[in-house]
């Protein structure tokens, strides 16, 4: 998770950057407050790394254990090797700069020619620069907006800004968003109802009945 915010972190800066050089006034002030939303995020991200090799879990357990007077000593262990395994994961710099500096930047422009493929069918004429820029920002309005269940009204809302901060018509904006409610529900529904039939075919059988007792062994 830290790492996709990272990537998205700098998709955004990405976004921004474009919007500072190519749009007009108003879209310029909209980048700007990006901006600082970037600067404010920065230090709690970096804060979040500190954090995770402070070993947090195993802090926390010893706290806890010594609250109930003893009783959660066998979580400390636990709790350790869980510390020791993202530090071990970090320590595969490799493999982490992979993900952040390929498979995540990929994933992006992938959804990029989405937004690309989306406004060309409904007439309107971007280029693949400009529907990177839209995905950039809005993946970072929907990650500052990760307390709303789906981001349901501030996605909307944040492609009528970015749509509009590059020249497309509210109802243009209106009409991506819900192509991209649609592709959501083609990927997620499917998902669920996978994970329903998943859950129902690993549940255990109910238990047989008691035999019958025989009163006549008794």
């Amino acid at each position: 998770m830290q790492l996709t915010v990272i990537s998205q972190l700098l998709f955004t800066m990405v976004g921004i950057g474009f919007l500072l050089a190519h749009a007009q006034s108003g879209a310029a002030r909209f980048a700007g407050q990006l901006a600082w939303g970037v600067v404010v995020l920065t230090p709690l991200l970096v804060l979040f790394a500190l954090v995770q090799h402070a070993s947090p879990f195993e802090r926390i357990t010893r706290v806890l254990n010594q609250i109930t007077s003893g009783k959660l000593a066998v979580l400390i262990g636990r709790s350790a090797q869980i510390d020791q395994t993202i530090k071990l994961i970090w320590r595969r710099r490799g493999v982490v700069l992979r993900y952040l500096f390929l498979w995540q930047p990929l994933q992006c422009l992938l959804t990029s020619l989405e937004i690309w493929l989306a406004l060309y069918f409904l007439g309107a004429q971007v280029s693949l620069v400009e529907a990177v820029v839209i995905e950039s920002l809005i993946q970072a309005v929907s990650s500052a907006a990760f307390f709303v269940p789906g981001g349901l009204g501030v996605q909307e809302g944040g492609f009528v800004l970015i749509g509009g901060a590059l020249g497309l018509d509210p109802s243009m904006c209106l009409a991506l968003a819900g192509a991209r409610r649609i592709r959501d529900l083609l990927i997620f529904i499917p998902g669920l109802l996978a994970w329903q039939l998943a859950e129902s075919s690993n549940r255990p059988a109910a238990p047989d009945s008691e035999p019958a007792v025989d009163l006549r062994s008794r």
